[in-house]
């Protein structure tokens, strides 16, 4: 189902919410730009197999569909300024691209291809997303980051989200239409964008 926010189609809650810190971390100059399902790459191309088809004279020699192109519709592109790295060491994501030849990477990207998941693997969704990850990765030289904004437990081990790594937008953080303000329990351990800003040693 289709969430719409600032008048854009999202796939989920989780896209909405990391939509919403890219929009605060880029006023507050962490992020130079940002675009959402702009990219989409063609993994494997169309694929057709030979059959023969017997005329009355001759036969000849077609190409039938065999399988349809693999295409993989990438959910943000992110240009990051150094500061967010500076400031959040802690932040889990992969800073690297591989370039022309097959021993050169670049270790010190600063744009970085991010696909958002929600923290419960329905429908087995981390397991396929790993898959593509890799063919995109042989295919584009991206590595693609999985970013789940919220804390989840994988079994007996808890695994912190982007939102702890960095900070939750104050629009996230706290229910709505309440008189006193209240947190929302999920992002109960993350600071503010401004608690972190009144703490950090510049």
């Amino acid at each position: 189902m289709k969430i719409e926010y600032d008048n854009i189609q999202f796939d989920s809650q989780e896209e909405v919410n990391f939509y919403i810190w890219l929009k605060e971390a880029k006023k507050a100059g962490y992020v130079k730009y940002f675009e959402y399902h702009t990219t989409t790459w063609e993994i494997t191309e169309r694929q057709t197999y030979p059959k023969i088809i017997h005329l009355k004279t001759k036969a000849k020699i077609v190409q039938k569909f065999l399988l349809s192109p693999l295409t993989y519709t990438l959910d943000f592109v992110v240009k990051f300024n150094d500061k967010f790295f500076k400031e959040f060491p802690d932040h889990g994501l992969v800073r690297v691209k591989k370039m022309a030849g097959d021993a050169q990477f670049s270790l010190n990207e600063t744009t970085i291809a991010i696909d958002v998941k929600g923290p419960y693997n329905q429908n087995d969704a981390h397991r396929r997303f790993s898959i593509m990850q890799k063919l995109v990765y042989a295919r584009t030289g991206y590595f693609v980051n999985m970013v789940i904004p919220q804390g989840h437990r994988q079994g007996k081990v808890y695994k912190r989200g982007f939102f702890e790594r960095t900070w939750v937008p104050e629009e996230i953080a706290f229910i709505s239409n309440r008189k006193v303000l209240t947190r929302r329990k999920p992002f109960a351990k993350c600071v503010l964008l401004k608690e972190h800003l009144e703490n950090y040693n510049y």
